[in-house]
C-alpha cells in the first residue's frame, strides 16, 4: 500500500518505500548481502520507488561496473584527466569559423575514454557538475588567447544549472581568465528547463545580464514550451542533430520541421546554430532556410587544438 501522507513541519510530505531483498544461504557472507540488497534497492528505485526488488546477479554486475566507473571518474577529476576539446562553429553559407564548442573528453593513462560511456554515469551520479565546473576555468583560458570575435560554447548540465552558487562560480572564472563574458554561450537542453525555479531564472538573467548568452541545445527533441523562449534570457537555439540527419535522407518531414523552427526563432530574434552537418547538401539547404550557423564533421571535429 501507498504510505499515508505526513505532517512534516506543517508540509504534507507522502513518503514513498524502496525495499531492496537479497537472499543467501547458512554462512553467506553478511557485507556481500547488504552491498546485494543495496543494489537491488537501488534498481527499485530507479524502476519509479515505492516497490521492491530482489536481487538480479547480473544487474547487479552492471551496477558495480557503473560503481567503479564513478570512482574512476572522481580520481579523473583529482588526477586532471578531464579536458575539453574543440569543435568549430562556422557562419553559414560562408563556412568561415566564429567559434567553438567546447567537449569534455576524458583522457586516461591508457588511453582516452569514450564520451557516451562515462557521460550518462557521471550525469546519474551528478558527477556531471563537477566536470562543468573543471572544465570552466580551462576553457575561458583558451578563449583568452583566442582573437577578438570567437566566441566558446560550453554545456550547462540541469544538475548545475541549479546549483545555487553558478552564477558566481562563472563570473569568478570570467574574471580570473581576464575574457569578457560577451564571448561565452552557456548551453542548456529543453530538459534542463522543464523546471526553472525563481533561483535558477535569477542566476540565468545574472550572467545574461553580464553578457553571457543563454542557448537551446538539441532544440525540437525536448518537452520546452514556447514560453520559456519567451520568459527566460535565451538568445538562441541549436537544432538537434537528428533533424540534420533526416535532411541528408531526404526527410520531408525533418526538412519541413528544420524551416519551421528558423522561422521560429527568426520570429523571436533569437540567433540559430545547426549540429550534426556533415556533408555539403545539408550545409546548402539548411542555409537557404535560414540558419545563420553550423556545426559538424564538415566544418572540423573536435580536437584538442582550435582548429579552422
Amino acid at each position: 500500500d501507498v504510505p499515508h501522507p505526513m505532517n512534516l513541519a506543517g508540509q504534507q510530505v507522502a513518503p514513498t518505500l524502496s525495499i531492496g531483498i537479497a537472499t543467501g544461504a547458512r554462512g553467506d557472507d553478511a557485507e556481500r548481502l547488504l552491498r546485494d540488497a543495496a543494489l537491488a534497492m537501488r534498481q527499485a528505485k530507479q524502476k519509479g520507488r515505492n516497490r521492491f526488488e530482489y536481487f538480479d546477479p547480473q544487474v547487479g554486475i552492471e551496477a558495480l561496473s557503473q560503481l567503479q566507473l564513478e570512482a574512476d571518474i572522481r580520481s579523473g577529476l583529482q588526477a586532471g584527466e578531464f579536458v575539453p576539446w574543440f569543435q568549430p562553429i562556422v557562419e553559414l553559407p560562408s563556412g568561415t569559423v566564429v567559434g567553438y564548442e567546447a567537449l569534455v573528453r576524458w583522457i586516461r593513462p591508457d588511453g582516452p575514454v569514450d564520451a557516451w560511456r562515462f557521460l550518462p554515469v557521471a550525469e546519474r551520479g551528478l558527477l556531471i557538475t563537477e566536470l562543468d565546473l573543471a572544465m570552466l576555468p580551462t576553457v575561458l583560458r583558451r578563449l583568452a588567447e583566442t582573437a577578438e570575435g570567437i566566441f566558446m560554447s560550453v554545456n550547462v548540465a540541469a544538475s548545475t544549472l541549479r546549483r545555487p552558487t553558478y552564477a558566481d562560480e562563472v563570473l569568478s572564472a570570467a574574471a580570473g581568465a581576464g575574457v569578457s563574458l560577451d564571448r561565452l554561450h552557456l548551453e542548456v537542453t529543453e530538459t534542463a528547463l522543464l523546471d526553472v525555479t525563481p533561483q535558477v531564472r535569477a542566476g540565468m538573467e545574472r550572467l545574461a545580464a553580464a553578457g553571457a548568452s543563454w542557448y537551446v541545445d538539441d532544440f525540437g527533441t525536448g518537452y520546452s514550451s514556447i514560453s520559456h523562449l519567451r520568459d527566460l534570457p535565451i538568445a538562441g537555439l541549436k537544432l538537434d542533430r537528428s533533424f540534420v540527419a533526416g535532411i541528408e535522407a531526404g526527410d520531408d518531414t525533418c526538412i519541413n520541421l528544420a524551416d519551421g523552427l528558423v522561422g521560429l526563432a527568426d520570429g523571436l530574434r533569437l540567433d540559430t546554430v545547426a549540429e550534426g552537418i556533415e556533408v555539403a547538401e545539408q550545409a546548402e539547404l539548411l542555409a537557404d532556410q535560414g540558419w545563420a550557423h553550423g556545426q559538424g564533421w564538415l566544418y572540423g571535429k573536435p580536437s584538442p587544438e582550435l582548429v579552422g
